[in-house]
């Protein structure tokens, strides 16, 4: 019960300041992988959201997303840190390894996807899973 109150609350979260490009791109990034992963079918909010609104949710300060799943109803919501809200050390991490804030909020959507991928495999299809994606 606690986990549908907690996802009803996320859903009721507005990305307030993202850009509106911003927040597009996170869709796609979701679309693109909620598909290769053959989720298609689940409805996935993708919302961009301020460091205060992703704390309420996040158990550790330098979280930079946040999901939270339905797996029988297959809905989820992904949070993921408004570009313009990165802080200093993780842009200047970023910065070191030439990756860009854009690329890192994809890989955040696509790191929290996943979190759903796993919670309901076994074992055995989780290898199968693996083996299917290293394949070239």
């Amino acid at each position: 019960m606690r986990k549908i109150i907690t996802v009803l609350s996320l859903v009721c979260l507005f990305a307030l300041g993202a850009t509106a490009g911003e927040s597009e791109m996170l869709k796609k990034v979701e679309r693109k992988w909620s598909a290769r992963f053959e989720m298609s079918d689940w409805n996935v909010d993708v919302r961009a959201v301020s460091r205060a609104e992703l704390n309420k949710v996040c158990r550790t300060e330098h979280c930079l997303g946040h999901s939270t799943w339905i797996l029988p109803l297959e809905r989820g919501v992904i949070l993921v840190l408004k570009a313009s809200e990165y802080p200093e050390d993780v842009k200047a991490d970023l910065r070191k390894r030439r990756v860009s804030i854009a690329a890192d909020q994809r890989n955040t959507v696509v790191h929290e996807i996943l979190h759903c991928v796993w919670a309901f495999m076994d074992e055995e299809y989780a290898i199968e899973f693996i083996v299917k994606w290293m394949k070239p």
